[in-house]
């Protein structure tokens, strides 16, 4: 026990003495804010034939192999703000790993367990304007090696959701594709805190399939999961949303949703519209980003004084801001007329994300790796079959 505590200790101790210089060095007299809590992640890889061997470098291992990975990482952040600025300094350390193997060679297994036994324990602290965190698990399959990437690496925005009291971005993807006769498929949920990128639920799956050999097959799982993170973040990060209707429309039901993401407090907020343009003052020192979704692909911006990225899914139009720290006005113009409701509404923006939509991979990807398994191998030979007889008849005539 004592073995374990002490470790804990140390890196509390560390995280304190750390982020109090550097504050003091930086010049971070205003305000801060605490986030901390854990992240729990899984890798998981099944690879058979040409895939397994390619993973070992062994031409020979060709047998179905199993891997699973389960670890834990304890993180940090300090939110440091004054009046010209505003930093991120955070702390991760890998607490613990578990390996779980079956048909793939001891020395491989071994070879794992040595590299991630260089990063136990081993506290590691940044200072930026946007986290980078690695801590999604990620086996490389061209040699064997294994270590942590950023979760940022795959940062867009499909949607703005409600994750525990958070106001976050939501991005998720799915590709299926036949390149050369063998099945991808991928399959891609993150939520992450729009302002300093912390990561909430990272979950990736993908899969190979060859359809004329269905010995060479692969799929790899990495779930990562917080633990008190969104907790403390639900205490700092707040928000104002507002709809916005369009008079144009004939049943005037389409609407745009303007929202402000900001850490702390706001000094002063105001929104106005006057035909077409709308007005916005937002008077702050600390971090937001201006958010906007249209749900019409007939309504669009005309001119906007606020620098906006532009994301599209299906029929709606996302707008997000830069992240910014300053008091200043913004005018949008739209090309219909608009008006405002009478009061705030926060509920008419964001889509609360769902415990089973959270717990997504612990149930759905266990059954689905199973039942994809056996069903995409019996659909792939039959598949196989049925085009090789079509092709078969079309030569004879």
């Amino acid at each position: 026990m004592g073995k374990i505590v002490l470790p804990i200790l140390m890196l509390l101790l560390l995280c304190f003495t750390t982020v109090h210089g550097l504050s003091q060095d930086l010049g971070y007299l205003g305000y801060s804010y605490r986030v901390e809590g854990y992240y729990e992640g899984l890798y998981e890889l099944v690879a058979s034939g040409s895939y397994k061997s390619t993973i070992t470098g062994d031409p020979s291992d060709l047998e179905q192999g199993f891997l699973r990975i389960t670890y834990k990482v304890r993180y940090v952040l300090n939110i440091l703000i004054n009046e010209y600025e505003y930093r991120y300094v955070y702390v991760y350390t890998l607490l613990s790993f578990n390996i779980k193997a079956q048909g793939f060679s001891r020395g491989f297994v071994n070879s794992i367990n040595l590299t991630l036994l260089k990063y136990v324990n081993k506290t590691k602290y940044e200072v930026s304007r946007w986290v980078k965190l690695p801590i999604v698990l990620k086996l490389n399959l061209t040699n064997g090696s294994i270590y942590f990437e950023n979760a940022g690496k795959y940062y867009s925005v499909t949607g703005i959701s409600l994750y525990n009291d958070v106001v976050c971005f939501e991005y998720a993807t799915y590709h299926e594709s036949i390149v050369n006769s063998v099945l991808n498929r991928l399959i891609l949920s993150l939520y992450y805190d729009p302002l300093s990128g912390t990561p909430l639920y990272f979950y990736k799956y993908e899969s190979s399939l060859d359809l004329y050999n269905d010995k060479n097959f692969m799929y790899t799982k990495q779930v990562v999961v917080e633990n008190g993170v969104s907790l403390d973040l639900s205490k700092v990060s707040r928000s104002i949303m507002k709809n916005i209707y369009f008079s144009g429309s004939k049943d005037e039901s389409e609407v745009a949703r303007l929202g402000v993401i900001y850490y702390g407090r706001l000094r002063g907020f105001s929104i106005n519209c006057s035909n077409k343009d709308l007005y916005l003052r937002l008077d702050t020192l600390h971090p937001y980003r201006v958010v906007l979704i249209i749900d019409s692909y007939t309504v669009s911006i005309d001119y906007s004084s606020l620098k906006l990225r532009e994301y599209s899914v299906r029929n709606t139009k996302i707008y997000v801001s830069p992240v910014m720290y300053r008091s200043t006005e913004y005018t949008i113009v739209f090309n219909k007329p608009i008006k405002l409701p009478s009061r705030v509404d926060n509920k008419s923006l964001i889509r609360e994300v769902t415990i089973e939509e959270r717990e997504y991979s612990s149930i759905y990807v266990y059954v689905y790796s199973l039942v994809f398994n056996v069903l995409v191998l019996l659909g792939a030979y039959y598949l196989c079959r049925a085009i090789a007889k079509i092709a078969r008849e079309a030569l004879k005539d």
